[in-house]
């Protein structure tokens, strides 16, 4: 994740924008700053689905796996 100017929040939701929040992620508000993140071994489960909410202005980039 490259965060922007402005702070924000990553929701890492189950099926839906009303599903339950699994996984919450916050950035900082810094266009220079990056963010490696590890999730545990056993990951996270999304068994019916994954849907990811953002406000797309306080993200400069970010790279996400599903499997």
């Amino acid at each position: 994740m490259v965060c922007s100017a402005t702070a924000g929040t990553l929701n890492f939701l189950k099926t839906s924008p009303t599903g339950t929040n699994v996984f919450k992620l916050g950035s900082v508000a810094s266009a220079t700053v990056t963010r490696d993140i590890t999730v545990p071994d056993n990951g996270l489960l999304f068994d019916n689905g994954i849907y990811i909410q953002y406000t797309r202005s306080t993200f400069g980039t970010i790279t996400a796996f599903h499997a």
